[in-house]
């Protein structure tokens, strides 16, 4: 069989992943009071699993899975070296780090170049050093999911441009 296309059972689940995570977005979007604190902050009183399990999946991204296997398959295993040293980040940061950050209250990095530098003018560089990152990483994000849903998918190119877009708005807008 040469066909190499979702199936019914592919779709279902597919569309069953969409819902779910359009579910759980609405339910905890119009769950609670929805203070800044609350919201971006969880009241600071949410459990280690969830925070973890946040930091986690703000590292995988569409590239991540499919750059590490070709990687690995092409020059091997030693990429695995880069975990030893995300295991030395995090042992680093809750110890040396986080101590000193989280009795400060802070919402971002942003807040704490302020107070420690107290310049302005490093604060907007970071800022616009941050917001540079994250739309080179959200463009090559959004073009490997979008050329892997073209590959498994009998849709076009431009169908699955507008589905990556469309998850993007129903993230940021219904959130």
């Amino acid at each position: 069989n040469e066909n190499n296309g979702f199936g019914v059972a592919d779709y279902s689940v597919f569309a069953g992943v969409l819902v779910i995570s359009c579910g759980i977005g609405l339910y905890f979007s119009y769950k609670g009071n929805k203070s800044p604190e609350e919201f971006f902050m969880g009241n600071r009183r949410m459990h280690h699993l969830p925070v973890s399990m946040s930091l986690l999946t703000t590292f995988l991204s569409s590239y991540t899975v499919l750059g590490y296997p070709a990687e690995v398959y092409a020059n091997g295993i030693q990429i695995c070296m880069v975990m030893l040293g995300v295991v030395l980040a995090i042992i680093f940061s809750s110890y040396l780090i986080i101590p000193v950050l989280h009795p400060l209250k802070l919402t971002s990095i942003n807040e704490y170049l302020l107070l420690r530098f107290k310049s302005k003018e490093l604060r907007t560089c970071i800022f616009l050093l941050s917001v540079t990152n994250i739309m080179i990483l959200s463009g090559v994000t959004l073009y490997a999911a979008t050329i892997v849903l073209a590959s498994i998918t009998k849709l076009q190119y431009y169908d699955q441009h507008l589905f990556t877009w469309n998850r993007l708005y129903n993230i940021f807008c219904l959130s």
